[in-house]
């Protein structure tokens, strides 16, 4: 089932809503998951993205089972995180 899960993540890390994430955004927001959950580099994958308001994006992060929420700014700052 962790490979499963695994899998799925890697997977959604590579599809379009992923990708219209600004870089400083999403390394941020990974970076933050690493940190939180204490993870190797290269562990936690966005799995979908949204723009809330201009400059400022949504972003659900995910490794193994373990999901979160990071809200960012379009620049990097991550201005929330919760762990679902």
């Amino acid at each position: 089932m962790a490979g499963e899960a695994e899998r799925n993540n890697r997977r959604h890390a590579n599809s379009n809503v992923a990708r219209s994430l600004p870089a400083e955004a999403g390394n941020a927001c990974i970076s933050k998951g690493e940190y939180e959950w204490g993870v190797y580099p290269g562990s936690v994958s966005v799995v979908s993205s949204t723009s809330y308001a201009p400059g400022n994006w949504q972003v659900t992060l995910a490794t193994g089972h373990w999901r979160a929420t990071c809200k960012v700014t379009s620049s990097g700052q991550v201005t929330s995180f919760k762990a679902n």
